[in-house]
């Protein structure tokens, strides 16, 4: 029985640090980039505080613009993101979305890094507050936590 928990314990140790390694996979599907924390955070970082319907107040967001993270692919702005989830759950964002707004890929919530059950750790937080045009019903599909990977279309 020891045996089979000091295993347990070394997989789940291994499987930390890789997921710790890579934090978010973008991709166009010939090309990848497999950002890890730290590299997500040497990026320009963003605050933006807005309202949306998952957060009970006006809350601090901070991470780097959605624009910045998928630059490297250089995507045109007829395009569209597939986003992905944890769980797999998956929405589309056009690449216009983030080049007309402050769209950002949240890692902190209220100057804390975000955990998995905090809808972290990465969160697709678009600026609600300062858009008229950025309605609840047609952006709060959009507003992806838990994300994965980017995949360009």
């Amino acid at each position: 029985m020891f045996h089979r928990l000091v295993a347990l314990v070394a997989v789940l140790l291994l499987w930390g640090a890789t997921a710790s390694a890579q934090m978010l996979t973008v991709s166009d599907g010939t090309r990848s980039i497999a950002y890890s924390e730290e590299e997500l955070l040497a990026l320009p970082q963003h605050r933006l505080v807005t309202n949306n319907e998952y957060v009970p107040e006006k809350t601090a967001f901070r991470g780097p613009l959605l624009r910045h993270v998928i630059a490297p692919l250089d995507p045109s702005a007829d395009e569209v993101i597939k986003a992905t989830a944890l769980n797999d759950y998956a929405v589309e964002i056009p690449v216009s979305d983030a080049l007309d707004y402050k769209v950002i890929v949240a890692r902190y919530r209220d100057g804390t890094p975000m955990r998995i059950r905090d809808k972290g750790p990465l969160w697709i937080i678009y600026p609600l507050d300062a858009h008229a045009d950025l309605t609840p019903a047609d952006t709060n599909h959009k507003l992806i936590w838990q994300l994965d990977s980017l995949r360009i279309k």
